[in-house]
């Protein structure tokens, strides 16, 4: 089950911020420093993120754009809190920045874009289940990446509004050697903004996914297909 260069929504916001574009998901991503020892991880030099003046033109955009603003920046915050510096406190680091991510995600709306045509297969307890591993899959592929930053930033450069409830927020992710545009896109719910999808140099990582899943429930039951993810899982918490 491989996942390419993709990243997942739950994580982007601070992977991107990092630089960090992971291979295949079944190569191992997790850099370890000597037993018992500390990385020691600086606050940002400078802004983390910039918003450009074309940015702060759609009214309607104005909380989609703040809370790609204001992720990037609690999530680095919390990597950089002293209080989490030691080895062996990186467990209690990655549960508090996995809950803060998730706050901005629509992970039941992502889930049915990416399952398509094939969430018929699953009865809503498999639905249910199928979300709750597909978050932590997405998690546990990425999170260390997050170890890697470097004062990278987070240019936001325009917005999008597609509806009254669908607003995509443009940005470049910018390092001293490259740029890589991302687009976010947003769905409000009731009186709230939540992600849904991620286009990094034009491609979805909904539809990503979408064709990757595709492929194993041709053949799979619902429950062979869970029980896949599973093990996919496990092995990437396993290696955490």
């Amino acid at each position: 089950m491989c996942v390419n260069k993709f990243l997942p929504a739950a994580v982007l916001f601070v992977a991107i911020a990092a630089g960090a574009w992971p291979k295949e998901a079944t190569e191992s991503t997790t850099t370890t420093a000597a037993k018992g020892t500390p990385t020691k991880k600086s606050p940002p030099k400078g802004p983390v993120v910039i918003i450009e003046e074309a940015a702060k033109k759609n009214a309607q955009a104005k909380e989609p754009v703040a809370i790609v603003e204001r992720t990037v920046i609690q999530v680095l915050k919390v990597i950089a809190d002293p209080a989490y510096q030691d080895s062996s406190q990186k467990k209690k680091m990655r549960e508090k920045i996995r809950s803060m991510l998730l706050e901005t995600v629509d992970i039941k709306t992502v889930s049915v874009l990416t399952l398509a045509n094939y969430r018929s297969k699953f009865s809503n307890e498999q639905f249910e289940k199928f979300s709750e591993l597909f978050s932590r899959l997405l998690f546990s592929t990425y999170i260390t990446h997050l170890e890697k930053y470097s004062d990278e930033k987070v240019l936001i450069t325009g917005t999008e509004s597609l509806s009254d409830t669908r607003i995509v927020v443009k940005t470049n992710t910018v390092s001293s050697t490259k740029q890589i545009p991302i687009e976010f896109s947003f769905l409000k719910e009731g009186q709230k903004w939540l992600l849904y999808d991620v286009h990094i140099e034009g491609v979805s990582l909904v539809r990503n996914y979408r064709s990757q899943f595709r492929e194993i429930l041709l053949n799979k039951s619902a429950d062979q297909f869970l029980e896949r993810l599973r093990s996919k899982v496990d092995e990437n918490e396993n290696k955490l």
